[in-house]
């Protein structure tokens, strides 16, 4: 007579026992009762993120839980909602990783080199020389009115107030240096080296004389620059520039290898709330080192703890290859990976433009966008169960597991 092997309802774990117990033995293959599977209530839930997705050829991984606590675990529906919601993590810092690349130049343009000194420079040029053929359409229509203002006479001595820190007074009178060969022109006597200087009281100065090179990048910065930009930049300004993305891209690349490892040892869940906190520390510090402090340095530190924390491309591509084991699918949602990650790099730097229209003065305001959605997704993670609930998930997106 053939023996018939007992159903019994304990692990849902598929073995060879000899009786009901919930150690496997060499006996008969243990199965779950059918009101395990469909009597519970509620939506299923994803795979832990820091577990494979069980399968059937791997039931050592199921061992230890529940036949509901299986049916959660084992959901494709449940499965899917986690790797949108952590595609949605990538994309959001991607997104704010790039957010204030464009206005590298805006933020710099006081800088040696920048914008501000070259139009500065341009203001001292004498009457009318931005009205050439040659300098048409290249100089601001703001900087060449700024420019026609200095031809405004001023006295050349006196006491004469000054209009900032830069500007010297009194100014050197005009007067006429005449030559060995009887040349005579109008100079300042300190052009008159190889001649007779003679002073002329009469003849004014212009506004344009009270500036030295200092003061005119102040005053073309004033009327044209951007109000936000820093006061105090210690490089040149293609310098400065590459300083404030070479140190976003290197901490992102030291934080790729930390939280690889992290996620080994934390799980994925307690990663990426860190590294969207993380995120919100970095845009904060950017948002203060430009409207409150004014600050360079300032800036690259909230850059530098923004990539530091940017850890959601080696997070979210963990995930996928952990729980998802069909190979076109893997391949699939790999690519949707990278394609997310694009497009969230691309729209961050599009997301910037109305923020630096006009002089740019709203420019540290795009801030709150990286902000904004980083909270939102950190309560999206936080809200989701770990692999031991059970219970009906409401909102569906809670459904999904990442622990």
């Amino acid at each position: 007579m053939i023996a018939i092997p007992k159903l019994c309802r304990t692990n849902f774990v598929p073995h060879r026992a000899t009786s009901c117990s919930d150690k496997p033995t060499d006996g008969a293959m243990a199965q779950v009762h059918p009101a395990d599977v469909s009597g519970g209530k509620g939506a299923a839930v994803a795979p832990a993120l820091d577990e494979e997705a069980p399968t059937a050829a791997e039931p050592s991984k199921l061992s230890g839980l529940s036949a509901k606590q299986v049916e959660l675990k084992t959901s494709e529906r449940s499965r899917t909602l986690a790797v949108l919601l952590m595609l949605a993590f990538a994309f959001v810092d991607c997104l704010g990783t790039v957010l204030f690349a464009p206005a590298g130049g805006a933020l710099c343009q006081r800088a040696k080199g920048g914008p501000s000194e070259q139009m500065g420079s341009a203001l001292l040029l004498p009457t009318g020389a931005l009205e050439t053929d040659e300098l048409k359409g290249l100089i601001p229509a703001e900087i060449i009115l700024v420019h026609k203002g200095l031809d405004a006479e001023i006295p050349c001595s006196g006491a004469n107030p000054k209009l900032d820190a830069h500007m010297v007074y009194p100014l050197a009178p005009w007067g006429t240096c005449t030559k060995a060969a009887g040349d005579a022109t109008t100079s300042k006597e300190d052009a008159c080296a190889d001649g007779t200087w003679t002073p002329n009281p009469e003849m004014p100065c212009l506004l344009r004389e009270a500036h030295t090179p200092a003061s005119a990048k102040e005053l073309a910065w004033s009327r044209q620059g951007n109000p936000k930009a820093f006061k105090t930049v210690p490089f040149g300004f293609s310098m400065s520039m590459n300083v404030v993305i070479v140190a976003g891209q290197l901490s992102e690349a030291a934080g790729g290898l930390v939280w690889g490892i992290a996620s080994d040892k934390v799980g994925v869940k307690i990663c990426s709330l860190l590294c969207l906190l993380g995120g919100i520390g970095g845009y904060t510090l950017m948002y203060l080192a430009g409207v409150s402090w004014g600050s360079y340095w300032a800036f690259i530190a909230g850059n530098v703890v923004n990539g530091l924390f940017s850890g959601s491309m080696t997070l979210v591509n963990s995930y996928i290859l952990k729980v998802v084991s069909n190979p076109a699918d893997l391949e699939k949602w790999l690519g949707v990976l990278y394609s997310f990650s694009a497009v969230g790099a691309g729209l961050g730097a599009l997301i910037l433009m109305p923020f630096i229209s006009g002089r740019g003065e709203n420019v540290f305001n795009a801030a709150w966008i990286g902000i904004g959605a980083s909270a939102l997704i950190f309560v999206l993670i936080a809200g989701t169960h770990t692999h031991t609930h059970t219970h009906t998930c409401t909102p569906v997106y809670m459904c999904a597991v990442i622990d």
